[in-house]
Protein backbone atom coordinates (compact mmCIF):
# COMPACT_ATOMS: atom_id res chain seq x y z
CA UNK A 1 0.00 0.00 0.00
CA UNK A 2 1.43 3.57 -0.72
CA UNK A 3 2.25 6.03 2.18
CA UNK A 4 -0.56 8.12 3.18
CA UNK A 5 1.29 12.07 3.09
CA UNK A 6 -0.71 14.27 5.04
CA UNK A 7 1.92 17.35 4.52
CA UNK A 8 4.23 17.93 1.44
CA UNK A 9 7.03 19.18 3.75
CA UNK A 10 6.79 15.93 5.65
CA UNK A 11 9.94 14.79 7.34
CA UNK A 12 8.45 11.83 9.38
CA UNK A 13 6.89 8.01 9.28
CA UNK A 14 4.40 6.88 11.47
CA UNK A 15 2.88 3.31 10.84
CA UNK A 16 -0.33 2.11 12.27
CA UNK A 17 -0.39 -1.95 12.50
CA UNK A 18 -3.90 -2.79 11.77
CA UNK A 19 -5.65 -5.93 12.71
CA UNK A 20 -8.27 -6.79 9.20
CA UNK A 21 -11.11 -9.23 9.60
CA UNK A 22 -8.69 -11.94 9.11
CA UNK A 23 -6.76 -11.09 12.07
CA UNK A 24 -4.01 -10.38 9.62
CA UNK A 25 -1.77 -7.37 10.46
CA UNK A 26 -1.69 -4.49 7.84
CA UNK A 27 1.04 -2.43 8.27
CA UNK A 28 -0.04 1.25 6.68
CA UNK A 29 2.19 4.59 6.48
CA UNK A 30 1.68 7.98 6.69
CA UNK A 31 3.86 10.64 5.86
CA UNK A 32 3.91 13.66 8.68
CA UNK A 33 4.94 16.89 9.46
CA UNK A 34 7.18 16.28 13.00
CA UNK A 35 6.42 19.98 14.00
CA UNK A 36 2.47 19.03 13.40
CA UNK A 37 2.69 16.78 16.05
CA UNK A 38 4.97 18.07 18.07
CA UNK A 39 2.09 20.46 19.61
CA UNK A 40 0.50 17.76 20.77
CA UNK A 41 1.81 16.00 24.03
CA UNK A 42 1.67 12.29 23.63
CA UNK A 43 3.62 12.72 20.17
CA UNK A 44 6.44 15.45 21.51
CA UNK A 45 6.74 12.45 24.24
CA UNK A 46 7.08 10.26 21.64
CA UNK A 47 9.03 11.56 19.00
CA UNK A 48 11.69 13.09 21.46
CA UNK A 49 12.68 9.65 22.86
CA UNK A 50 13.70 9.02 19.10
CA UNK A 51 15.78 11.64 19.23
CA UNK A 52 15.91 12.03 15.61
CA UNK A 53 13.61 14.01 13.66
CA UNK A 54 13.76 11.96 10.13
CA UNK A 55 12.79 8.83 12.25
CA UNK A 56 10.32 6.20 11.81
CA UNK A 57 7.61 5.48 14.93
CA UNK A 58 5.58 2.46 15.17
CA UNK A 59 2.01 3.24 16.72
CA UNK A 60 -0.11 0.18 17.77
CA UNK A 61 -3.12 0.67 19.53
CA UNK A 62 -1.98 -1.91 22.53
CA UNK A 63 -0.92 -0.96 25.67
CA UNK A 64 2.70 -1.89 24.26
CA UNK A 65 4.47 -0.75 21.57
CA UNK A 66 6.97 -3.23 21.31
CA UNK A 67 3.81 -5.30 20.98
CA UNK A 68 0.91 -5.93 18.08
CA UNK A 69 -2.68 -5.58 19.51
CA UNK A 70 -4.86 -8.71 18.44
CA UNK A 71 -7.33 -6.99 18.88
CA UNK A 72 -8.53 -3.14 18.41
CA UNK A 73 -11.17 -0.64 18.11
CA UNK A 74 -8.83 2.07 16.17
CA UNK A 75 -9.03 1.86 12.96
CA UNK A 76 -6.52 3.51 10.54
CA UNK A 77 -9.43 5.73 8.95
CA UNK A 78 -10.03 7.25 12.09
CA UNK A 79 -6.45 7.81 13.22
CA UNK A 80 -5.44 9.21 9.69
CA UNK A 81 -8.55 11.72 10.42
CA UNK A 82 -6.90 12.74 13.87
CA UNK A 83 -3.39 13.01 11.98
CA UNK A 84 -4.84 15.64 9.68
CA UNK A 85 -6.76 17.53 12.57
CA UNK A 86 -3.45 18.31 14.41
CA UNK A 87 -1.54 19.17 10.60
CA UNK A 88 -4.76 21.43 9.92
CA UNK A 89 -4.51 22.87 13.84
CA UNK A 90 -0.39 23.64 12.85
CA UNK A 91 -0.96 25.45 9.73
CA UNK A 92 -3.83 27.80 11.45
CA UNK A 93 -1.65 28.65 14.33
CA UNK A 94 1.57 29.15 11.93
CA UNK A 95 -0.50 31.38 10.23
CA UNK A 96 -1.89 33.62 12.78
CA UNK A 97 1.48 33.65 14.22
CA UNK A 98 3.00 34.88 11.13
CA UNK A 99 0.70 37.60 10.60
CA UNK A 100 0.92 38.75 14.07
CA UNK A 101 4.65 39.12 13.98
CA UNK A 102 3.85 41.09 10.87
CA UNK A 103 2.05 43.55 12.88
CA UNK A 104 -0.99 42.41 10.17
CA UNK A 105 1.00 44.35 7.27
CA UNK A 106 1.79 41.57 5.27
CA UNK A 107 -2.34 39.97 6.03
CA UNK A 108 -3.23 38.55 2.89
CA UNK A 109 -6.03 41.27 0.94
CA UNK A 110 -8.86 38.28 1.06
CA UNK A 111 -7.92 37.97 4.97
CA UNK A 112 -10.99 39.68 5.39
CA UNK A 113 -13.54 37.80 2.99
CA UNK A 114 -12.01 34.98 5.07
CA UNK A 115 -12.38 35.59 8.37
CA UNK A 116 -16.16 36.80 7.86
CA UNK A 117 -16.57 33.57 6.21
CA UNK A 118 -14.61 31.32 9.12
CA UNK A 119 -17.25 33.74 11.58
CA UNK A 120 -20.31 32.12 9.57
CA UNK A 121 -18.69 28.78 9.51
CA UNK A 122 -18.52 28.98 13.27
CA UNK A 123 -21.96 30.12 14.04
CA UNK A 124 -23.25 27.90 11.43
CA UNK A 125 -21.82 25.23 13.43
CA UNK A 126 -22.71 26.00 16.82
CA UNK A 127 -19.35 27.67 18.98
CA UNK A 128 -20.47 27.22 22.57
CA UNK A 129 -21.47 30.79 24.73
CA UNK A 130 -18.33 31.21 26.25
CA UNK A 131 -16.87 31.09 22.36
CA UNK A 132 -19.84 33.27 20.61
CA UNK A 133 -18.43 35.83 24.25
CA UNK A 134 -15.36 35.66 23.41
CA UNK A 135 -15.39 36.06 19.40
CA UNK A 136 -15.45 39.50 19.33
CA UNK A 137 -11.88 41.14 19.18
CA UNK A 138 -9.95 43.80 17.77
CA UNK A 139 -8.69 43.28 14.07
CA UNK A 140 -5.02 42.82 13.89
CA UNK A 141 -4.84 45.59 10.83
CA UNK A 142 -5.79 47.77 13.66
CA UNK A 143 -2.90 46.28 15.97
CA UNK A 144 -4.97 44.29 18.28
CA UNK A 145 -4.93 40.63 19.55
CA UNK A 146 -7.38 38.53 17.81
CA UNK A 147 -8.86 35.53 19.23
CA UNK A 148 -10.55 34.25 15.90
CA UNK A 149 -9.01 31.23 13.44
CA UNK A 150 -8.22 32.06 10.09
CA UNK A 151 -11.00 29.97 7.83
CA UNK A 152 -10.58 26.06 8.07
CA UNK A 153 -9.77 24.66 4.60
CA UNK A 154 -11.10 21.47 5.55
CA UNK A 155 -11.28 20.23 1.89
CA UNK A 156 -7.43 20.91 1.55
CA UNK A 157 -6.24 18.80 4.46
CA UNK A 158 -9.38 16.44 4.48
CA UNK A 159 -10.62 14.43 1.36
CA UNK A 160 -14.23 14.06 0.22
CA UNK A 161 -14.23 10.31 1.38
CA UNK A 162 -13.23 11.41 4.92
CA UNK A 163 -16.84 13.50 5.35
CA UNK A 164 -18.69 10.01 4.47
CA UNK A 165 -16.73 7.77 6.89
CA UNK A 166 -18.65 5.07 8.75
CA UNK A 167 -20.21 5.55 12.69
CA UNK A 168 -17.33 2.99 13.63
CA UNK A 169 -15.20 5.26 12.45
CA UNK A 170 -16.76 8.23 13.98
CA UNK A 171 -16.43 6.12 17.07
CA UNK A 172 -13.00 5.60 16.57
CA UNK A 173 -12.10 9.35 16.37
CA UNK A 174 -13.73 10.02 19.76
CA UNK A 175 -11.71 7.22 21.43
CA UNK A 176 -8.77 9.28 19.89
CA UNK A 177 -9.69 12.32 21.52
CA UNK A 178 -10.31 14.89 24.89
CA UNK A 179 -13.67 15.80 25.73
CA UNK A 180 -16.19 16.79 28.79
CA UNK A 181 -19.61 17.38 28.65
CA UNK A 182 -22.25 17.92 31.16
CA UNK A 183 -20.04 15.73 33.48
CA UNK A 184 -18.46 13.09 31.41
CA UNK A 185 -14.88 13.71 31.01
CA UNK A 186 -12.56 11.25 28.81
CA UNK A 187 -8.52 11.78 28.40
CA UNK A 188 -7.26 9.55 25.50
CA UNK A 189 -4.42 8.09 24.91
CA UNK A 190 -3.63 10.52 21.77
CA UNK A 191 -4.42 13.60 24.18
CA UNK A 192 -5.86 15.33 21.10
CA UNK A 193 -8.58 17.66 22.16
CA UNK A 194 -11.93 17.74 20.82
CA UNK A 195 -11.91 20.96 19.80
CA UNK A 196 -9.40 20.36 16.54
CA UNK A 197 -11.57 17.23 15.15
CA UNK A 198 -15.15 19.33 15.67
CA UNK A 199 -14.67 21.50 12.33
CA UNK A 200 -14.46 17.87 10.18
CA UNK A 201 -17.63 16.59 12.51
CA UNK A 202 -19.49 19.23 11.86
CA UNK A 203 -18.72 18.49 8.63
CA UNK A 204 -19.48 14.91 8.50
CA UNK A 205 -22.93 15.26 10.28
CA UNK A 206 -24.03 17.73 7.50
CA UNK A 207 -22.82 14.87 4.91
CA UNK A 208 -24.14 12.05 6.73
CA UNK A 209 -27.17 12.78 8.60
CA UNK A 210 -29.35 13.56 5.69
CA UNK A 211 -28.38 9.70 5.17
CA UNK A 212 -29.71 8.16 8.21
CA UNK A 213 -33.22 6.23 7.95
CA UNK A 214 -33.13 3.73 10.94
CA UNK A 215 -33.40 4.26 14.27
CA UNK A 216 -30.30 2.52 15.10
CA UNK A 217 -28.50 4.83 13.45
CA UNK A 218 -29.32 7.85 15.27
CA UNK A 219 -28.87 6.00 18.47
CA UNK A 220 -25.76 4.70 17.86
CA UNK A 221 -24.47 8.65 16.61
CA UNK A 222 -26.45 10.04 20.21
CA UNK A 223 -23.09 9.62 21.98
CA UNK A 224 -20.67 11.19 19.45
CA UNK A 225 -22.88 14.37 19.24
CA UNK A 226 -23.24 14.98 22.77
CA UNK A 227 -19.22 14.45 22.82
CA UNK A 228 -17.69 16.60 20.28
CA UNK A 229 -20.46 19.20 22.02
CA UNK A 230 -22.59 19.66 18.83
CA UNK A 231 -25.63 21.17 19.79
CA UNK A 232 -26.59 21.48 15.98
CA UNK A 233 -26.44 17.34 15.67
CA UNK A 234 -27.74 16.97 19.03
CA UNK A 235 -30.77 18.55 18.60
CA UNK A 236 -31.84 16.90 15.38
CA UNK A 237 -30.98 13.05 17.01
CA UNK A 238 -32.99 13.69 20.16
CA UNK A 239 -35.37 15.07 18.41
CA UNK A 240 -35.79 11.89 15.66
CA UNK A 241 -35.80 10.17 18.19
CA UNK A 242 -38.23 11.43 20.03
CA UNK A 243 -40.71 12.07 17.26
CA UNK A 244 -39.93 8.73 14.60
CA UNK A 245 -40.09 5.72 16.86
CA UNK A 246 -42.94 4.28 19.00
CA UNK A 247 -43.05 2.15 21.00
CA UNK A 248 -39.90 0.74 22.31
CA UNK A 249 -37.15 1.84 24.19
CA UNK A 250 -34.79 4.30 23.42
CA UNK A 251 -31.24 3.27 23.97
CA UNK A 252 -27.55 3.82 23.06
CA UNK A 253 -25.76 1.80 20.27
CA UNK A 254 -22.44 1.01 19.45
CA UNK A 255 -21.20 0.09 16.43
CA UNK A 256 -18.52 -2.31 17.85
CA UNK A 257 -18.95 -5.22 18.82
CA UNK A 258 -15.95 -7.44 20.35
CA UNK A 259 -14.17 -7.81 23.17
CA UNK A 260 -11.31 -4.86 22.76
CA UNK A 261 -13.98 -2.47 21.75
CA UNK A 262 -16.40 -3.08 24.41
CA UNK A 263 -13.90 -2.69 26.98
CA UNK A 264 -13.19 1.02 25.58
CA UNK A 265 -16.98 1.29 25.26
CA UNK A 266 -17.58 0.70 28.96
CA UNK A 267 -16.12 4.63 29.52
CA UNK A 268 -18.34 6.39 27.10
CA UNK A 269 -21.84 6.40 28.18
CA UNK A 270 -24.51 8.99 28.44
CA UNK A 271 -25.40 10.36 31.92
CA UNK A 272 -28.53 7.58 33.53
CA UNK A 273 -30.67 11.34 33.84
CA UNK A 274 -29.73 12.57 30.36
CA UNK A 275 -30.70 9.17 27.86
CA UNK A 276 -33.57 9.09 30.74
CA UNK A 277 -34.85 12.37 29.86
CA UNK A 278 -34.79 10.96 25.87
CA UNK A 279 -37.23 8.18 27.32
CA UNK A 280 -39.34 10.82 29.53
CA UNK A 281 -39.70 13.30 26.71
CA UNK A 282 -40.95 10.95 23.90
CA UNK A 283 -43.68 9.83 27.00
CA UNK A 284 -44.88 12.88 27.85
CA UNK A 285 -45.17 14.07 24.39
CA UNK A 286 -48.10 11.90 23.96
CA UNK A 287 -49.50 12.62 27.33
CA UNK A 288 -49.40 15.84 26.54
CA UNK A 289 -50.98 15.51 22.84
CA UNK A 290 -53.85 13.41 24.96
CA UNK A 291 -54.70 16.23 27.59
CA UNK A 292 -54.63 18.65 24.99
CA UNK A 293 -57.16 16.64 22.80
CA UNK A 294 -59.61 15.46 25.38
CA UNK A 295 -59.73 18.98 27.14
CA UNK A 296 -62.30 19.74 24.11
CA UNK A 297 -64.72 17.12 25.72
CA UNK A 298 -63.73 17.09 29.67
CA UNK A 299 -62.80 20.88 30.04
CA UNK A 300 -65.24 22.78 27.88
CA UNK A 301 -68.31 20.23 26.83
CA UNK A 302 -69.12 18.63 29.87
CA UNK A 303 -67.63 21.09 32.58
CA UNK A 304 -70.05 22.09 35.20
CA UNK A 305 -70.34 25.11 33.14
CA UNK A 306 -71.83 23.77 30.52
CA UNK A 307 -75.58 24.03 29.36
CA UNK A 308 -75.84 23.19 25.27
CA UNK A 309 -77.85 20.65 24.01
CA UNK A 310 -75.43 19.68 21.17
CA UNK A 311 -72.71 19.07 23.04
CA UNK A 312 -73.64 15.15 23.30
CA UNK A 313 -73.95 14.91 19.81
CA UNK A 314 -70.32 17.00 19.47
CA UNK A 315 -68.81 14.66 21.56
CA UNK A 316 -69.88 11.90 19.68
CA UNK A 317 -68.32 12.93 16.44
CA UNK A 318 -65.27 14.41 17.68
CA UNK A 319 -64.84 10.90 19.11
CA UNK A 320 -65.85 9.18 15.90
CA UNK A 321 -63.54 11.91 13.84
CA UNK A 322 -60.65 10.68 15.70
CA UNK A 323 -61.32 7.13 15.60
CA UNK A 324 -62.36 7.27 11.41
CA UNK A 325 -58.62 8.99 11.21
CA UNK A 326 -56.97 6.11 13.05
CA UNK A 327 -55.30 8.31 15.67
CA UNK A 328 -57.04 6.13 19.00
CA UNK A 329 -55.70 3.50 19.93
CA UNK A 330 -57.78 -0.03 19.54
CA UNK A 331 -57.64 -2.70 22.30
CA UNK A 332 -59.48 -6.33 22.62
CA UNK A 333 -62.68 -6.59 23.62
CA UNK A 334 -62.22 -8.36 26.58
CA UNK A 335 -62.39 -12.31 26.64
CA UNK A 336 -62.65 -11.98 22.74
CA UNK A 337 -59.36 -12.26 20.17
CA UNK A 338 -59.36 -11.20 16.43
CA UNK A 339 -58.48 -8.54 13.94
CA UNK A 340 -62.25 -7.75 12.91
CA UNK A 341 -63.19 -4.41 13.82
CA UNK A 342 -66.32 -5.71 15.70
CA UNK A 343 -63.76 -7.67 17.98
CA UNK A 344 -61.66 -4.10 19.14
CA UNK A 345 -62.72 -1.07 20.46
CA UNK A 346 -61.54 2.21 20.41
CA UNK A 347 -59.48 3.59 24.09
CA UNK A 348 -59.25 7.18 25.07
CA UNK A 349 -55.41 6.94 24.74
CA UNK A 350 -53.39 7.89 21.54
CA UNK A 351 -52.35 4.73 19.55
CA UNK A 352 -48.99 4.61 20.89
CA UNK A 353 -47.84 1.92 18.06
CA UNK A 354 -47.26 5.09 15.78
CA UNK A 355 -44.95 7.80 16.33
CA UNK A 356 -45.53 11.69 17.18
CA UNK A 357 -45.14 12.27 13.34
CA UNK A 358 -47.76 9.52 12.39
CA UNK A 359 -49.86 11.08 14.67
CA UNK A 360 -49.45 14.70 13.40
CA UNK A 361 -50.70 13.01 10.33
CA UNK A 362 -53.41 11.53 11.85
CA UNK A 363 -54.67 14.44 13.02
CA UNK A 364 -54.76 16.38 10.06
CA UNK A 365 -57.25 13.84 8.35
CA UNK A 366 -59.47 14.75 11.41
CA UNK A 367 -62.92 15.09 9.81
CA UNK A 368 -65.55 16.39 12.56
CA UNK A 369 -69.73 16.76 11.86
CA UNK A 370 -70.88 19.80 13.70
CA UNK A 371 -74.08 18.98 15.49
CA UNK A 372 -77.14 21.14 13.92
CA UNK A 373 -77.40 24.81 14.57
CA UNK A 374 -74.19 24.14 17.10
CA UNK A 375 -73.28 26.40 19.48
CA UNK A 376 -69.95 28.43 19.26
CA UNK A 377 -68.60 25.85 21.98
CA UNK A 378 -69.31 22.82 19.85
CA UNK A 379 -68.56 24.94 16.07
CA UNK A 380 -66.05 23.90 13.92
CA UNK A 381 -63.90 26.24 14.58
CA UNK A 382 -63.05 25.00 18.39
CA UNK A 383 -62.72 22.08 17.63
CA UNK A 384 -60.28 22.73 14.70
CA UNK A 385 -58.31 25.12 17.30
CA UNK A 386 -58.06 21.98 19.56
CA UNK A 387 -56.64 20.17 17.50
CA UNK A 388 -54.04 22.70 16.36
CA UNK A 389 -53.33 22.89 19.68
CA UNK A 390 -52.20 19.17 20.62
CA UNK A 391 -50.32 19.20 17.12
CA UNK A 392 -48.63 22.26 18.70
CA UNK A 393 -47.16 20.36 21.81
CA UNK A 394 -45.07 17.50 19.01
CA UNK A 395 -44.30 20.53 16.36
CA UNK A 396 -42.68 23.13 19.12
CA UNK A 397 -40.61 20.51 20.35
CA UNK A 398 -37.42 20.77 18.59
CA UNK A 399 -34.84 18.43 20.27
CA UNK A 400 -32.77 19.02 23.61
CA UNK A 401 -30.56 21.75 24.47
CA UNK A 402 -26.97 20.76 25.34
CA UNK A 403 -26.58 24.72 26.83
CA UNK A 404 -29.83 23.79 28.74
CA UNK A 405 -28.39 20.57 30.35
CA UNK A 406 -25.12 22.50 31.02
CA UNK A 407 -27.04 25.21 32.51
CA UNK A 408 -29.01 23.28 34.70
CA UNK A 409 -25.79 21.03 36.22
CA UNK A 410 -24.33 24.44 37.07
CA UNK A 411 -24.80 25.11 40.66
CA UNK A 412 -24.26 27.96 42.58
CA UNK A 413 -22.86 26.62 46.35
CA UNK A 414 -22.98 29.88 48.06
CA UNK A 415 -24.61 30.04 51.51
CA UNK A 416 -27.70 31.40 51.95
CA UNK A 417 -28.81 31.06 48.64
CA UNK A 418 -32.36 29.46 48.05
CA UNK A 419 -33.26 26.40 45.91
CA UNK A 420 -33.77 28.26 43.01
CA UNK A 421 -31.13 30.59 43.10
CA UNK A 422 -28.77 28.27 42.96
CA UNK A 423 -29.58 27.54 39.61
CA UNK A 424 -29.30 30.72 38.00
CA UNK A 425 -27.54 29.68 34.78
CA UNK A 426 -30.38 27.50 33.98
CA UNK A 427 -33.55 29.85 35.06
CA UNK A 428 -31.17 32.79 33.08
CA UNK A 429 -32.30 31.00 29.63
CA UNK A 430 -35.62 32.73 30.25
CA UNK A 431 -35.35 36.21 29.08
CA UNK A 432 -37.71 39.07 27.83
CA UNK A 433 -38.46 38.47 23.63
CA UNK A 434 -40.08 41.68 22.62
CA UNK A 435 -41.75 39.59 18.95
CA UNK A 436 -42.73 36.53 21.27
CA UNK A 437 -43.20 37.80 24.94
CA UNK A 438 -40.46 35.08 26.07
CA UNK A 439 -37.17 34.09 25.02
CA UNK A 440 -36.45 30.60 26.10
CA UNK A 441 -32.83 30.24 25.11
CA UNK A 442 -31.08 32.80 26.01
CA UNK A 443 -27.38 32.71 25.27
CA UNK A 444 -27.92 28.85 23.51
CA UNK A 445 -26.08 28.11 20.38
CA UNK A 446 -29.42 27.03 18.61
CA UNK A 447 -33.06 29.01 19.40
CA UNK A 448 -35.89 27.01 20.78
CA UNK A 449 -39.23 27.18 23.13
CA UNK A 450 -40.43 26.81 25.93
CA UNK A 451 -40.91 22.83 25.85
CA UNK A 452 -37.19 22.03 25.06
CA UNK A 453 -36.48 24.25 27.60
CA UNK A 454 -38.51 22.17 29.72
CA UNK A 455 -36.80 18.64 28.75
CA UNK A 456 -33.30 19.82 28.59
CA UNK A 457 -33.08 19.69 32.92
CA UNK A 458 -30.73 16.50 33.91
CA UNK A 459 -29.82 17.47 36.71
CA UNK A 460 -30.23 14.43 39.35
CA UNK A 461 -32.20 16.84 41.82
CA UNK A 462 -35.88 16.69 40.37
CA UNK A 463 -36.56 19.79 39.06
CA UNK A 464 -39.89 19.57 40.76
CA UNK A 465 -38.57 20.52 44.05
CA UNK A 466 -36.37 23.49 42.64
CA UNK A 467 -39.00 24.87 40.35
CA UNK A 468 -42.12 24.14 41.09
CA UNK A 469 -44.97 23.92 38.23
CA UNK A 470 -46.83 27.16 38.44
CA UNK A 471 -50.41 27.04 39.41
CA UNK A 472 -52.97 26.18 37.00
CA UNK A 473 -55.67 28.89 35.40
CA UNK A 474 -59.00 28.18 36.04
CA UNK A 475 -61.20 29.11 33.05
CA UNK A 476 -64.51 30.03 32.86
CA UNK A 477 -66.61 27.12 31.74
CA UNK A 478 -63.66 24.91 32.06
CA UNK A 479 -60.92 22.85 33.80
CA UNK A 480 -57.63 23.76 35.06
CA UNK A 481 -55.51 23.69 32.05
CA UNK A 482 -52.13 22.48 31.55
CA UNK A 483 -49.08 25.33 31.08
CA UNK A 484 -47.01 22.56 29.28
CA UNK A 485 -46.75 24.80 25.85
CA UNK A 486 -47.88 27.95 27.32
CA UNK A 487 -45.12 31.22 27.35
CA UNK A 488 -47.60 32.87 29.24
CA UNK A 489 -45.87 31.83 32.56
CA UNK A 490 -44.79 34.80 35.12
CA UNK A 491 -41.45 34.88 35.87
CA UNK A 492 -42.25 35.47 39.51
CA UNK A 493 -43.34 31.95 39.14
CA UNK A 494 -40.20 30.37 38.72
Amino acid sequence: MAPIILDPNSDTTVYLIEMDDQERANRIEFRVLAAALGRNSYWNNLLDSTNNANSSVDFRPGDDLDEHAEDTVISATSFEIVLRALHLDYHTNLHISECEADGGESRPATSTLKEKEQEEYEVDNCKSPAELDGATSKSPTLGGATNRKPPAQLESYFPKELFEVSISDVWGVLLLSNFKTCGVEYKAKLDVDRKLLQPWFYKWRETSFPTFRAQHQFESILFPTFAFNDAKGWFHVTEWLCKHTGRGQIEEWSPFRNKAAMDSYRRLHLPKEVIARIRVCRSQLYVRMEEALWHLIRGIWFSDEATCACRVVAAYNYRKALQSAHALERKPVKGRRGEDDTLLHYSDRLDQTKTIEQLISCLDKVAYEEPLNPCIACAGVAVKNRLSEAKTVATEFKGLCLDCMEASLDVDTSPGLKPREQFDSYRNKIAPDPDRGRDWCSHCRVPHGHTTWYFSWVNPIARQTIFPPPRPIRKKGGQRRDLFVLDGLRRSDW
